[in-house]
């Protein structure tokens, strides 16, 4: 049998046979990029940071460069895969965004208004849109913010995120009074990351298990010193907890970042007579149920030391 490739051959498959070739080859780019998603890390909720800008809080040109502002800072731990940023406000259809966004569980932080307008009588004519967003009645009680209770609401109480949670979160590492190490450091950082990575695709042989290990310690380290610069900034004034009050009492419901003056407004600000002010704009945190994938929730304290050192005075 004559199989010998001749250039008259090799004319008339591609003349006859030139669309199977292109089928085959899209095929197997297809499968490759299959193959290559089935096998590769995919960031989970917990694992990707998302800062959201809501209703009538503009962005400014920081806000779209934040990606590569917090990756030039190396804003987060080797455990945030990834970055990204919303603005619903503008749009016909930002509400709808919004709600799907939250209902699959995504979003870490928002900046949002806590402006409440009133008439000449001082009676309330516009709630501000932080106590809305906050606000859930039941009973008479409000329950949309977090602090310690059975899960009830979609946002954290920032008082008891920080000094509650947060806390105890380090104190399972340090001793709380001077965050001096245990003396059992090592293995409950191991036994910390075990338990939350140690199925992890990046992870899999005992070498890479040793490496995410190393990492791990650095990312508790590093969040104790963002834990202390954020309680130094609130100290300082240049946050501080933004209290709204409910049908209940008073509960803390954001940050307020009108303490930092150093150009904030080129990231956030809402319009005032024509200008910028960041009076009134406010930093809620989401409250996201995650399993394991908690832990993350203190990534947060390292995007509020990265507004503090960068916007603070």
């Amino acid at each position: 049998m004559d199989a010998k490739i001749t250039k008259q051959r090799l004319g008339n498959l591609l003349a006859y046979d030139w669309l199977k070739i292109v089928v085959c080859i899209i095929a197997a780019v297809a499968l490759l990029s299959i193959f290559f998603t089935m096998v590769g890390t995919r960031p989970t909720n917990a694992q990707t940071f998302e800062v959201y800008s809501y209703t009538d809080v503009k962005t400014g040109s920081d806000f779209v460069r934040l990606d590569d502002a917090l990756a030039e800072k190396k804003v987060f731990s080797y455990d945030i895969l990834e970055t990204s940023w919303n603005s619903f406000s503008d749009n016909a259809y930002a509400g709808s965004a919004y709600s799907a966004r939250r209902a699959a569980g995504e979003g870490t932080a928002m900046f949002i208004t806590d402006v409440t307008e009133t008439d000449e009588d001082g009676k309330v004519t516009s709630e501000s849109m932080l106590k809305i967003m906050t606000t859930r009645e039941s009973d008479g009680a409000c329950y949309g913010l977090y602090a310690g209770e059975a899960y009830t609401g979609g946002f954290w109480d920032t008082q008891y995120y920080v000094e509650v949670w947060c806390k105890q979160y380090l104190a399972k590492f340090y001793n709380t009074e001077n965050f001096e190490k245990l003396a059992d450091f090592d293995a409950r950082v191991e036994e910390h990351f075990l338990a939350r990575n140690g199925r992890d695709k990046r992870f899999r042989s005992a070498a890479k298990k040793q490496e995410g290990i190393a990492l791990e310690k650095a990312r508790i380290e590093g969040l104790k010193e963002d834990y202390l610069a954020v309680v130094a900034a609130l100290e300082e004034g240049k946050l501080s907890y933004r209290k709204v009050t409910y049908s209940d009492g008073e509960r803390c419901a954001a940050f307020d970042i009108s303490g930092l003056h150093g150009g904030i407004d080129n990231l956030v600000y809402r319009a005032v007579d024509g200008t910028r002010s960041v009076d009134g704009v406010v930093l809620a945190l989401f409250y996201n149920e995650r399993g394991s994938g908690n832990d993350l929730a203190m990534e947060t304290l390292s995007f509020l030391r990265f507004l503090v050192e960068k916007y603070g005075v």
